[in-house]
Formats: C-alpha cells, sequence, structure tokens
C-alpha cells in the first residue's frame, strides 16, 4: 500500500511540475486564454526539453546523478515557485469553471473520462519484454542504483568503455533514473508505470486540443468525440506498423512517445500557424516539442521530415517566405543533434568512459 500512495505521489508530482512549467510558459504569452489542460500540455514538452539541455552536460562530464538531481531540483523548485506567484489567479479561475463542465460537455464528458482511465489502467498493467524495454528500465536502474548518468550497459550492469552513440543523446531514461534517485520509487516503476501513465494522459489532452483547434467556435463536444473516436480507433489498429500498438503496449518507450505524443504536437502547432502564422506561441512550442523529441528518441531526424509536411504549404502556398527562418530556428534542435552524431561517427568527438 505504500508503495503504491507513493506511486500515486510521484505521478500527481509530474503533473504539478508540468503545469507550473506551462504556466509560465503562457505567461510569457498574454494574448493566449489561460487552461490547465494547456499549461499541462505545454510544460511537459518544456519540462523534458529542460532536462534535455541540463543533463547533456552532465552526461558528458560523467558528473554522478545526485550532482545533476541536486541542480535540476534547484530550477524546478525555483520554475514551481514563481509558477505559484504569477500563476495561482489564473488556476483559481480555472476551479470556478468546473460547476459549468457538465453544461459544455454534457455526459460526453464522463465517457471521456472513462476512456482516458481505460487507457491508463491498460498501459500501467501491460507487460512488454522486448530488447528496447529493458534497455529503457536498464539504464534507469543501473544509473539509480550506481548513482552515475547512463555510464554502465543496461543489459550487463557493467561499466562501458564508450556511450553508445545512438542512445547517448535521448536523456529520457535518466529522466526515470533522476526521479527513482530522488523519490525512492524502484525505478521499473516509474519507468513502466509512471511514466506510461503520464503519456497517456498526455496523448490525450493533446489530442483535445487538436479537436478544440479544429472545431474552434464550436462546442466543447466536437473534440470530446473526437478523442472518444481515437481511442476506439487505436483500440482497433493492433499491427505493431501503427502507432496504436506502440500507444497500448510500449507507451513508456521513447519511440512511442515519438509516433502518440510528438508528430500529432507538430500537428497541432502546424494547425494554429494555418489559422495564424504569427502566432508566437505556436512556433515557440513547435521548438520544445523538437526539442523533446531529441530527448526521447534518436529516430527524432524523422521529425523533420513531420515539420516540413505541414508547415512549408503554408509558406509556400501563402508565399509567406519570412517564416522560412521560423522554421529554421524551430528544427535546430534536431540539426544539432545530426551534427554531433556526424562527428562522433567521423570520429572528431569521443564518447569514451572514465575506468575506474
Amino acid at each position: 500500500m505504500t508503495k503504491l500512495l507513493l506511486t500515486g505521489a510521484v505521478l500527481l508530482l509530474h503533473f504539478l511540475v508540468f503545469l507550473s512549467l506551462g504556466t509560465l510558459f503562457l505567461k510569457l504569452f498574454k494574448r493566449e486564454r489561460f487552461s490547465i489542460s494547456l499549461a499541462v500540455l505545454l510544460g511537459y514538452f518544456c519540462y523534458f526539453g529542460l532536462f534535455e539541455v541540463l543533463c547533456l552536460p552532465f552526461v558528458f562530464l560523467q558528473t554522478s546523478l545526485t550532482a545533476f538531481s541536486w541542480v535540476l531540483l534547484a530550477v524546478l523548485g525555483a520554475a514551481v515557485a514563481a509558477a505559484c506567484v504569477t500563476g495561482v489567479r489564473s488556476w483559481a479561475g480555472q476551479v470556478k469553471t468546473i460547476p459549468g463542465i457538465p453544461k459544455d460537455h454534457s455526459v460526453l464528458f464522463l465517457f471521456l473520462l472513462a476512456a482516458v482511465a481505460f487507457q491508463c489502467f491498460f498501459v500501467a498493467v501491460y507487460y512488454d519484454g522486448s530488447a528496447d524495454a529493458a534497455y529503457y528500465v536498464g539504464v534507469a536502474s543501473t544509473s539509480a542504483y550506481t548513482d552515475t548518468l547512463g555510464t554502465y550497459n543496461p543489459y550487463t550492469g557493467n561499466l562501458m568503455k564508450s556511450f553508445n552513440v545512438r542512445y547517448v543523446f535521448s536523456c529520457y531514461p535518466l529522466h526515470n533514473a533522476f526521479v527513482a534517485k530522488m523519490t525512492g520509487l524502484p525505478a521499473i516503476v516509474q519507468a513502466k508505470t509512471v511514466m506510461a501513465v503520464v503519456n497517456a494522459v498526455i496523448a490525450n489532452l493533446l489530442y483535445y486540443q487538436i479537436g478544440c483547434r479544429l472545431f474552434q467556435g464550436k462546442s466543447r463536444k466536437y473534440p470530446d468525440l473526437m478523442v472518444l473516436f481515437l481511442t476506439v480507433m487505436n483500440i482497433y489498429s493492433n499491427s505493431i506498423y501503427l502507432p496504436a500498438s506502440f500507444f497500448f503496449l510500449r507507451l513508456y518507450e521513447g519511440k512511442a512517445v515519438l509516433a502518440n505524443i510528438i508528430f500529432p504536437m507538430i500537428l497541432y502547432c502546424s494547425i494554429r500557424i494555418w489559422q495564424d502564422e504569427q502566432d508566437r506561441l505556436a512556433w515557440a512550442a513547435l521548438f520544445f516539442c523538437n526539442l523533446t523529441a531529441v530527448t526521447f528518441s534518436g529516430s527524432s531526424f524523422l521529425v523533420i521530415f513531420g515539420c516540413g509536411a505541414v508547415i512549408l504549404p503554408v509558406i509556400l502556398f501563402r508565399h509567406r517566405f519570412r517564416l522560412l527562418k521560423n522554421w529554421i530556428v524551430g528544427i535546430a534542435p534536431i540539426f544539432v543533434w545530426a551534427a554531433a552524431y556526424l562527428l562522433v561517427k567521423l570520429q572528431v568527438l569521443s564518447l569514451s568512459i572514465r575506468q575506474g
């Protein structure tokens, strides 16, 4: 029971951090109407983008997990404190709207909550024993219990001679190690249960926000129906070639996040940019989305093509070539990752690990 309560507390702590960072993000764009669901969604990308930027230097300096954790805790603590000061009125305003939810959404809202609860339960209890699963749990476990940052082989537990260039730039497993180290929650529970539920909730918040943009000005029932439709579609899309299988079976893995959260977020940003090409929040969110893609998976180079497919038509069909610089800045994290990968492959940069 104690472990179950701790798991629930850690889960809520994730969303508190996301809400805080998202609130600060929204405060930078005063024209944007405040929404807790949008704040949590944006905070998710802000957190993992920030985590990547802070974590990588500590990885290459081969410092301890504890040293990095205290630096990150200081940054997050300051962010949460700032959000509490600047966002308390916005949060209170959102709480006051709760009695109006039944009127805005009708009975569909109950079906929506049931659908999300079903997804969270399924991804939390399903067991996957693939090689990728062993990697994501192994890195988190070895890092947490050896107080290091990814220097031990997740399959054997032995100290590696050099970092694996395929994985070293994606710091997502080290987030799970950080949480396990700071809270005492077993790394396997954090990696396979907490993050699976977190990603399921974030994915549904994202789908809902996409629905709100597609059905802008219409009843909230339309986004509700869209999320319900996507849930049913995912349930019946049982194939290794579709994102749905990754959603229900491997949602704690980086590639699953890429398919079910990163690419839909690019679509969300693109819809906003299509509706208003000067939408500063959408362009900023696109940057953090691409930075987060690097955090989760080395396959993030595919994001370049996704961004091009949905944003270049806005630039070309409307002859808004000045927006090219916005697009280039948005996908800059992917190019930086690709350049670093190339330098390692050409042996210009060394990823050797200190022995002993």
